[in-house]
């Protein structure tokens, strides 16, 4: 990289940091004090941000047909939705539901904690990851995942997330953990890798994150990229059964309820 790129994208970095703070506050480097990260955070910037989210679904509020128009619009703004969805829900994700954002199978006598470790455990297991291995997590939230498969495992893993906010907690995760040198993030859109990550990783995982993609093969054609060859992806993800009937609107109500996600009444 020049001399000048290098100046241009810490310039970059350095813009996007005052703009957390301007947002999130410095609270951002703690990982916990939930009332004080709601509190420090600008009103008027939060307000702004739950706007532009909602706004995309304004249109498909009475209407769960999820019109082309409408649809495609979304697509084309899918990561500014994403971006905006996540800096509204982060700190209330972490309080509520941990640093894993997302499902696992629960068996009788599982604590909660238990299912989503052993559901992390077993997606490392699978892909055979060791202290060998340089790993790519997919759209890696705040690091959850990440941080149990490199305790796990000892692979180096490293996270990509277009989510700036997400990408400070990973990195206040690391230090406090003492797991720096096993991981590394990357704050960039999984549908458009930096060329960089070409031909890097023994494997890959996404856990319910290629769902934020406008289409599939948008993320999975960037994954093949960034792989060695014959190496190997998992992932979890979101998914439709047979059962599904797109002309039942109750069907297509569960569906678009899904896909907003999260309708938290205090947003409104």
């Amino acid at each position: 990289m020049s001399p000048v790129a290098e100046t241009n994208k810490l310039e970059e970095h350095v813009s996007e940091i005052d703009n957390i703070k301007r947002h999130h506050g410095e609270i951002i480097y703690e990982t916990n004090g939930f009332i004080s990260k709601i509190h420090r955070k600008d009103k008027q910037l939060n307000r702004r941000t739950v706007n532009t989210y909602t706004g995309m679904w304004k249109e498909d509020k009475k209407d769960f047909s999820n019109k082309e128009e409408t649809t495609k619009v979304r697509r084309e703004n899918a990561q500014k939705m994403t971006n905006a969805f996540y800096d509204i829900v982060t700190d209330f994700y972490e309080y509520g539901w941990g640093e894993s954002f997302h499902f696992a199978r629960i068996y009788k006598g599982d604590t909660f904690e238990q299912a989503i470790k052993r559901h992390e455990q077993y997606l490392s297991l699978k892909l055979g990851m060791n202290d060998k291995h340089k790993t790519l997590d997919v759209g890696c939230g705040v690091g959850g995942p990440l941080r149990e498969i490199v305790r796990l495992s000892g692979a180096h893993i490293t996270g990509i997330n277009n989510n700036a906010y997400q990408i400070e907690r990973c990195k206040a995760y690391s230090r406090n953990l003492g797991i720096e040198s096993r991981t590394d993030f990357v704050k960039g859109d999984f549908t458009n890798m930096p060329r960089e990550l070409d031909g890097k990783f023994d494997s890959a995982y996404a856990v319910e994150a290629t769902v934020h993609s406008p289409k599939l093969e948008m993320v999975y054609g960037q994954v093949f990229r960034a792989l060695k060859p014959g190496g190997l992806f998992a992932t979890y993800e979101w998914v439709t059964t047979p059962k599904y009937d797109e002309n039942n609107p109750e069907h297509g109500r569960i569906i678009h309820g899904i896909e907003v996600f999260i309708q938290l009444k205090f947003f409104f």
